[in-house]
């Protein structure tokens, strides 16, 4: 045994000194001393500042990467199709990754940020163990806001906290920005669609009466596939007539089967169209004289004493003179024409109601004549509302089949010549007739003279170009034969003592509101000295029919019925052929739409508050050096001070952060 380690000063051991004895502290081993070493060696702090500034731009980074990731999605999502519930919440599962991602990215490298001012800031101030427990625990709960001394003291470090708490929203609000809309889905495929056959040889048959020529023939099928019997052209089949009074009725064209509820396709074929054009004066003149001619008949003990609509089918007679047919034509061979010729007065001034002066007229003559053309015509519908638009592109005229023909030999193409005519037939029987105004003679009405004849002074011929079928040089045009137009049966019961009649089946029809007719409805002036009702403008049922006109002329208006009887003839599976086109069709699907504002400021702001907070941990780092972390290792260490274990168990006192060789320790202060 050694020697005792104390010294003698006046009888008395140094107060420093201490016996110990040697059995009590064994000699440390050299492993024990090396491990020792080892374990109290600190790492260098510059590798510690290198890894804590990778961690907060690291995890800054990743945020933003993911935030960037989602709004890209979101984006890419807008205005797809959602397809089945699967691929729907596989995109939402996405979304919400996205936003948890981001959330944890952000708040991660918040809270790194939190901790260095944590530690900074009790090296700088003083707090007491409830101030050191909410400051510390301030990532588990946000009910560290009840501890006021915190909010006093540490403001920078419940700044961050706060913060941190806020970056957890945003994960609940940025993938409900995602939303399912009603929506539409265009596809283009090749259907089956509906053609016209009017203009093939074959297929006249369908449309025009033409029985064969010839007495006691046999029915063969090459008849109607090559024309190469004699047929004698009779007039329009049934369907046909249906057809053509169906559309004049409405006004419209007739609703044709859609492919789909919402779809789309483009046609073009050959077809009759009808054109209208101003008459010459040879036509004019030969207009006048049938329409005094008409007028000269009596009605009973009435005359007729004003015309405003006369039209008529000029028909050849056996003696090469013109005949008009004012009336529907019934079926049967005939040397007809397809032109309806049409006479009208008009009024030529602006109409005053007020004033009940008479206003200027003048009469109008116009040919309408049958021609080919080429149709593009677009169908569309949408949600069972049809729409129908095209054009016409005229070609040759086309001459009606007389009996003459019928007797050489037969042309391929002239069934579908009979197929023109007897579509020409069907629309001239929707406007041949009158509108006239009558007076009684016999019942004292001589004031009559007073609107002259029908062709007064104000009514005047128009002079244009020749452009009629029946335009001739030969002079027994001039001395036509009315034979085809009976006059009117005699009336038996008592007549008025004047009256309009509208004798033409243009009154069933949508033209009959066209402006040019004006001047026959304004006739009923004549019933009466003063009619106030007048003053109010037009009557209700004039008004709806020229609505439905459309403040066209009556040479459009019959243009335009041509179209649209051709096209109506769509309807009729029997008068079209299936062909190919290239349809277009709308289905009804979901499409998916975000809320830009929605997903843009959350993320904006918490991409400013995170980029905030990163900078002033660096700034930390760079200016302080690293700071101990959160762990049970860092808050051991700087609890070993002996003073601190009274404090915490007291709850009393003050603490303060110190660094020192082995890191950071706390200590009491006052």
């Amino acid at each position: 045994m050694g020697q005792p380690l104390s010294q003698e000063k006046g009888g008395e051991l140094e107060p420093h000194l201490r016996p110990v004895d040697s059995t009590s502290l064994p000699p440390p081993t050299l492993n024990q001393t090396s491990s020792t070493l080892e374990q109290q060696t600190p790492a260098k702090p510059g590798s510690i500042c290198k890894r804590k500034l990778c961690l907060l731009c690291v995890f800054y980074l990743l945020g933003l990467a993911t935030t960037l990731c989602h709004v890209a999605y979101y984006i890419h999502l807008d205005g797809t199709i959602v397809g089945n519930s699967y691929v729907q919440q596989k995109n939402i599962r996405v979304g919400t990754a996205l936003a948890v991602l981001t959330q944890f990215s952000f708040v991660t490298a918040v809270w790194l940020s939190y901790t260095q001012t944590l530690w900074l800031h009790i090296r700088q101030t003083a707090l007491s163990p409830d101030a050191l427990d909410a400051a510390f625990g301030a990532n588990e709960s946000i009910l560290f806001v009840r501890n006021l001394e915190m909010l006093r003291k540490f403001k920078k470090g419940t700044i961050l906290a706060l913060l941190a708490w806020c970056l957890l929203l945003p994960a609940f609000f940025t993938p409900a920005t995602l939303f399912v809309k009603p929506g539409t889905w265009a596809h283009d495929n090749i259907r089956s669609v509906p053609q016209l056959v009017i203009s093939d040889p074959s297929e006249g048959h369908r449309f025009a009466y033409s029985p064969p020529t010839e007495r006691n023939a046999s029915r063969l099928r090459a008849d109607n596939e090559t024309g190469s019997r004699r047929r004698t052209f009779a007039g329009p089949r049934t369907t046909l007539s249906l057809a053509s009074t169906a559309a004049a009725s409405v006004g419209e064209i007739l609703p044709i089967a859609a492919p789909r509820g919402k779809s789309s396709y483009n046609v073009s074929f050959f077809g009759p169209a009808v054109q209208c054009s101003p008459a010459n004066l040879t036509t004019a003149a030969l207009m006048d004289i049938f329409l005094r001619e008409k007028m000269a008949r009596q009605y009973g003990a009435a005359r007729e004493v004003d015309n405003a609509y006369y039209a008529f089918v000029p028909v050849w007679g056996e003696n090469g003179t013109v005949q008009p047919v004012a009336k529907p034509r019934e079926r049967g061979p005939s040397n007809a024409t397809n032109e309806v010729w049409i006479s009208f007065s008009k009024y030529v001034d602006s109409e005053d109601h007020e004033s009940g002066e008479h206003r200027m007229r003048r009469r109008e003559n116009i040919v309408c004549e049958l021609y080919n053309a080429t149709y593009d015509v677009s169908f569309n519908w949408v949600e069972g509302v049809q729409r129908i638009a095209g054009n016409t592109s005229w070609g040759d005229r086309v001459s009606f089949p007389t009996n003459a023909e019928a007797q050489r030999d037969p042309d391929p193409s002239d069934m579908a010549r009979h197929a023109y005519a007897a579509f020409m037939w069907v629309i001239t029987d929707q406007v041949v007739g009158s509108m006239s105004w009558y007076e009684d003679s016999s019942k004292g009405q001589d004031e009559s003279a007073q609107y002259g004849s029908v062709l007064v002074d104000s009514d005047l011929l128009s002079d244009d170009k020749s452009n009629s079928g029946t335009d001739r040089s030969d002079g027994n045009l001039a001395r036509p034969i009315n034979t085809m137009t009976e006059p009117a049966d005699t009336p038996t019961s008592p007549a008025p003592a004047q009256f309009g009649v509208i004798d033409t089946p243009l009154e069933h029809n949508v033209p009959l509101g066209c402006d040019d007719l004006d001047v026959f409805f304004d006739f009923s002036r004549r019933l009466y000295n003063f009619d106030d009702s007048r003053m109010a403008g037009l009557k209700d049922q004039r008004r709806r029919d020229k609505s439905l006109a459309g403040g066209l002329s009556f040479g459009r208006l019959i243009e335009q019925l041509s179209f649209n009887v051709t096209v109506s003839l769509f309807q009729n599976d029997l008068l079209t052929r299936p062909v190919n086109a290239m349809v277009t069709t709308v289905d009804d699907v979901n499409r998916y739409g975000y809320i830009p504002l929605g997903l843009f400021l959350p993320y904006s702001l918490a991409n400013f508050a995170t980029l905030s907070a990163v900078i002033w941990g660096c700034y930390l780092l760079l200016r302080h050096g690293p700071m101990p972390g959160k762990s049970f290792s860092d808050v051991a260490k700087a609890t070993l001070d002996p003073e601190v274990g009274p404090v915490l168990r007291g709850r009393h006192g003050m603490l303060k952060a110190f660094h020192e060789e082995q890191g950071m320790s706390l200590r009491k202060t006052e």
